[in-house]
């Protein structure tokens, strides 16, 4: 199982990267890189919210990328 952060800048590294995502997805390109930040820089330190996550999720699975989903759950004391 993956840190959280490192599995969100993989997935999202494998999908494009930050800017594909985005317009991908519909959202605004600092949004994604919000993900891939750490709390301490004003990210998310790879938590997502669900509903973006789930979006996220369908696009890998339709561009055919690996994940892991629980590399996604929050762990106790991460957030």
């Amino acid at each position: 199982m993956a840190d959280q952060l490192e599995a969100a800048k993989a997935l999202i590294e494998n999908l494009g990267g930050p800017t594909k995502v985005s317009e991908s997805l519909g959202l605004h390109r600092s949004t994604v890189q919000r993900w891939v930040m750490t709390f301490d820089k004003g990210g998310r330190s790879g938590v997502i919210k669900s509903t973006q996550l789930s979006r996220l999720f369908a696009l890998a699975d339709s561009a055919g990328v690996q994940y892991d989903r629980a590399d996604f759950v929050p762990r106790a004391g991460q957030i």
